[in-house]
């Protein structure tokens, strides 16, 4: 028995059968083959974790049917490699201009090799006389980005620029990003095109340098440059990281999650930085994370922010990191001229808000936890805080706010949060009746069409089964990357565990599909949509039979019944 690598603990719960060629860990739940192992240790799919492991012990790796591809990424490796040793040459050449940046910007020389970072010098032919001397191809080098041929011969694609390095977990140099130095050009920044070797939605800048430290703490922080990075590992912060981009997608939040279980956002403190830290935040929550916002002032960025005011004042920082949902209501308030403070909410000169202010911040802040309840990013116990914190900063019932952000329907006084243990709602009670078969052919209609698996994203309550409720969110956020495209069963099961591909592949093979689909899943929802009717009535029926229900409030369920009756009868007649 050991500590297990996929989270942070203390008292060793992973455990490895020698004879059955397994491993499981009694803490997590991961378990698998040696293969798993690999997949999930180094963020890898089931091809890459083969040929690191053939690799590894000198095994011959030829893949059938992908020979060829994985001999051009071979060489596609081996030319970024090359590359990586030249710019890397150069800064340490002295008197080169990349060397005086990075040490204007407060860059030492141990974090610049940690890091290989490097130089493309002014010339246009220095890496490209590098690789002719190497006798590697150019035209390879032309496909990855690094060179390009002109009239008057090859030249090189980065010159006169700092150049970053981008490695996989496997440790092999992928691509590169390189920060201008001179001149002023169209784009500050010139990163590598995508190849076979680099999709820039699946890569993490410095992973490879910072995922045992995110491990080791559990957390990692998600910043938006390189130099951010840089300067936090160098101020011992080694658990920082960048996407290529302001945008997260899902496959990066996926792989944080391999490492840690609580991402902390440290981007630009403009409006550009906090609009990405609202987009992203939903990306990471959605990735099963905690995630919490750093609220830097005094500095543009992480990296200023640590050589302004040093270690002591960024650890403060990311201590006091704001969970995503307040941090949303800081928004949320700043938006309206508000402050929601421990005094409630009051405006520009410190006055208690006005009732039309509140009102507006109580719909708009309801409506976001609403949203996040719905969609699993926050648990019953947290929508629950955030019901009474609303009602203190506006001076709202908790009862009121709780039927805003439940949404319209009659509740007994006191009733919890959908979610809430012993306290149903009646959609839960609907969906706990459910057969698996129904919400297999949900999924199976959904993979079927993109505009089917659009219409359907709304329909979360349905899944009561864990494992066909994380293909459901899979298939999401799929579904959001691709703007209703087509879903990509290949990409979907990478991004399962063992026991939901077995899922996947059973509705795949067995739920069969109606010649007419859209007919079908019509069919389908309104039939979800009277389960749900049906239920809520049950349930509003049982509240009338008991003693001590007010008259007013008796006189609200049977308007509420009403309207219920109509609705289920328009189903069945339609």
């Amino acid at each position: 028995m050991g500590l297990c690598p996929f989270h942070n603990e203390k008292t060793p719960s992973f455990s490895v059968s020698e004879s059955r060629q397994l491993f499981h860990c009694f803490g997590c739940g991961a378990g698998g083959d040696v293969i798993t192992f690999y997949e999930r240790l180094y963020n890898l799919n089931f091809l890459e974790a083969a040929e690191k492991l053939a690799g590894e012990y000198g095994i011959e790796w030829s893949p059938g049917g992908g020979y060829d591809a994985e001999s051009r990424k071979k060489v596609y490796y081996e030319i970024n490699q090359a590359a990586a040793r030249h710019y890397y040459q150069q800064i340490r050449v002295p008197g080169n201009p990349a060397l005086a940046y990075m040490e204007g910007r407060g860059i030492e020389l141990p974090a610049i090799k940690a890091f290989g970072i490097g130089y493309a010098d002014d010339s246009g032919r220095g890496l490209t006389a590098a690789l002719e001397q190497q006798g590697l191809s150019l035209e390879k080098a032309a496909e990855v980005g690094l060179v390009k041929k002109t009239d008057s011969g090859w030249r090189d694609m980065f010159y006169s620029r700092v150049m970053f390095p981008i490695v996989n977990t496997r440790g092999k140099v992928i691509a590169f990003g390189g920060r201008v130095l001179t001149g002023n050009p169209r784009f500050k920044y010139l990163n590598s095109p995508e190849t076979p070797v680099f999709r820039k939605g699946e890569s993490l800048y410095a992973v490879n340098l910072t995922k045992d430290a995110m491990v080791k703490s559990g957390m990692g922080i998600l910043v938006e440059g390189y130099m951010d990075v840089v300067s936090l590992y160098q101020y011992g912060f080694a658990n920082a990281t960048a996407a290529m981009g302001t945008a997260l997608t899902s496959s990066q939040a996926r792989m944080l999650s391999r490492y840690a279980e609580t991402v902390v956002l440290a981007y630009d403190a403009d409006d550009a930085g906090v609009a990405a830290a609202l987009k992203n935040m939903d990306i990471v929550q959605d990735a099963g994370l905690t995630g919490k916002v750093v609220m830097l002032g005094g500095a543009k960025d992480p990296d200023e922010y640590v050589q302004r005011f040093g270690k002591d004042a960024f650890a403060q920082a990311v201590a006091e990191a704001v969970p995503f949902m307040a941090f949303k209501f800081i928004q949320i308030a700043k938006e309206l001229g508000l402050t929601a403070g421990a005094g409630g909410l009051t405006d520009a000169d410190g006055a208690p808000a006005g009732g039309e202010q509140s009102l507006e911040y109580l719909k708009k802040a309801a409506a976001a936890l609403s949203e996040a309840s719905r969609r699993r990013r926050i648990s019953p116990v947290e929508t629950d805080y955030y019901i009474q914190k609303l009602a203190r900063d506006t001076g709202i019932s908790e009862a009121a706010i709780r039927r805003e952000v439940e949404g319209d329907g009659v509740r007994v006084p006191g009733a919890g949060a959908p979610g809430r243990a012993g306290q149903a709602s009646s959609k839960q009670t609907a969906g706990a009746g459910r057969n698996e078969a129904l919400q297999k052919l949900f999924l199976r209609l959904m993979l079927h069409s993109g505009q089917i698996a659009a219409a359907g994203r709304e329909y979360g309550r349905v899944f009561t089964s864990p494992a066909l409720l994380r293909i459901y969110e899979e298939i999401c956020v799929l579904c959001a990357e691709t703007d209703g495209g087509e879903i990509d069963t290949g990409k979907l099961e990478e991004a399962l565990e063992e026991p939901e591909r077995a899922a996947l592949a059973e509705i795949l093979a067995q739920t069969k599909l109606a010649e007419d689909t859209d007919l079908q899943f019509r069919e389908l929802c309104l039939r979800i949509e009277r389960e749900e009717l049906e239920a809520r009535a049950r349930e509003l029926n049982e509240l009338l039979g008991e003693k001590d229900v007010d008259a007013s409030v008796k006189e609200r369920i049977m308007a509420e019944l009403r309207d219920l009756r109509g609705r289920i009868n328009k189903i069945k007649e339609g």
